[in-house]
């Protein structure tokens, strides 16, 4: 069988943190990728993901990048998030259709 490796936006403004998320998952077998909030846009404009996972973002990039989905789902990372966590997470929202907050419930109001 020839399975084809989830293509993963990753996007954080601190680059040792997007570095390491995006290696943890490249090591993992997928196609990560990294941009910081201000790249992201553009990226998204160019490229289709599977999953975008976001973390210590302004409201206002939460917004535009989610925004800019299309169709990908979105993980949304409030704290930090060890390696296996992680790998955990991002398999769980590789597989469902939605935005994704975990222990974040309280952070869900900026959607409504």
């Amino acid at each position: 069988m020839n399975f084809e490796a989830a293509k993963i936006l990753c996007v954080e403004p601190h680059l040792a943190v997007l570095e390491s998320r995006c290696a943890i998952l490249k090591y993992s077998g997928y196609d990560a990728v990294s941009a910081s909030p201000q790249l992201a846009e553009i990226v998204l404009r160019n490229q289709d993901f599977d999953l975008i996972v976001l973390s210590n973002l302004s409201n206002s990039d939460l917004h535009k990048i989610i925004n800019l989905a299309d169709g990908a789902n979105v993980l949304v990372l409030y704290e930090i998030t060890l390696p296996t966590e992680l790998l955990s997470l991002v398999s769980i929202a590789s597989s469902v259709n939605s935005v994704l907050f975990p222990r974040a419930t309280a952070k869900r109001s900026w959607l409504n």
